[in-house]
């Protein structure tokens, strides 16, 4: 029996870690997302969103140098547009593509505000996306 995802215990030990640690916690996630949405736009023929690969490469580099010239805020709004309506679509990925967007614009969030919630989140919805796709393809029940 698998150990249930406890986000509040995630949150106090990701609490514990400096900035950038939690950053580089996150990033390292949401890079592992991004695929996803890849597969989600070639299912769907759907282009996938500049923003998200060029809000990713900001976030390293603020990792790497502790600034940005981009308005965060601004660039995380893109990313939560760039979120395909999962009611819309019916490939396999168009859930796991809606939490690689959101996830994005969590961290950016992050780095802008340093509320350890926005990296507990974007570990949450990786966790939901893996769920989601093993109950899919092994036609488990939810």
């Amino acid at each position: 029996m698998e150990a249930p995802f406890d986000k509040i215990g995630l949150q106090q030990k990701l609490s514990k870690l400096p900035a950038w640690k939690a950053t580089a916690f996150g990033l390292s996630i949401a890079e592992r997302m991004l695929p996803n949405y890849v597969l989600f736009s070639r299912d769907e023929n759907v282009v996938v969103p500049a923003v998200l690969r060029s809000a990713l490469n900001i976030a390293w580099d603020w990792l790497q140098d502790g600034a940005t010239t981009r308005d965060l805020l601004v660039l995380a709004e893109e990313c939560d547009a760039a979120a395909p309506e999962t009611e819309k679509f019916t490939s396999l990925y168009v859930s796991s593509a809606l939490d690689a967007a959101v996830s994005v614009g969590f961290l950016l969030r992050f780095i802008l505000d340093g509320d350890i919630q926005h990296v507990a989140e974007v570990a949450s919805l990786a966790r939901d996306s893996i769920d989601l796709y093993v109950q899919e393809v092994e036609r488990f029940p939810s």
